[in-house]
């Protein structure tokens, strides 16, 4: 029993410093948003569509533990689903390391087709979501937007 928390420690110190330059971050973009207007519009329309949301994922160096906290600026802006899907699923599908280490193992070829193949089907999810998702209510009913927006908060 003593090795399972061990482990379980090992692992939590592991992530931590990740998840605590994710919070860092989150918290750097939320002070620049309410401060400057360039900054509100770009997580604007990042937040509020599905092609800048997945290379804004893209671009970031982490994994999911930073990628996770910074949806907490975009969702606060309005994002609506499929952007979130996008950013979040991008930012594992796209890190900087493989695509580098696509490019000098298979050549340019095969980097290219390793950002470009990602990059539409996470759209192609995003746009998807967007369109046909719908917001349940907690008895499973189906519910329109305009309706969430004022009964979930």
């Amino acid at each position: 029993m003593l090795t399972i928390w061990n482990e379980f420690a090992r692992l939590v110190s592991d992530a931590g410093p990740a998840f605590a330059l994710g919070l860092m971050l989150s918290t750097g973009v939320q002070w620049l948003v309410e401060r400057s207007h360039w900054a509100a519009r770009a997580i604007s329309w990042v937040a509020q569509s599905v092609p800048g949301a997945a290379p804004a994922g893209a671009a970031l160096p982490g994994c999911s533990m930073t990628t996770v906290p910074l949806t907490i600026p975009l969702k606060r802006q309005g994002a609506g689903d499929g952007p979130l899907l996008a950013f979040i699923i991008t930012s594992a599908l796209l890190g900087p390391a493989s695509i580098v280490l696509t490019f000098t193992m298979f050549g340019p070829v095969w980097g290219v087709l390793r950002v470009a193949l990602p990059l539409i089907a996470v759209c192609g999810l995003g746009w998807g979501l967007q369109r046909f998702g719908r917001k349940l209510h907690s008895d499973g009913e189906n519910i329109d937007e305009a309706s969430c927006s004022s009964a979930c908060g």
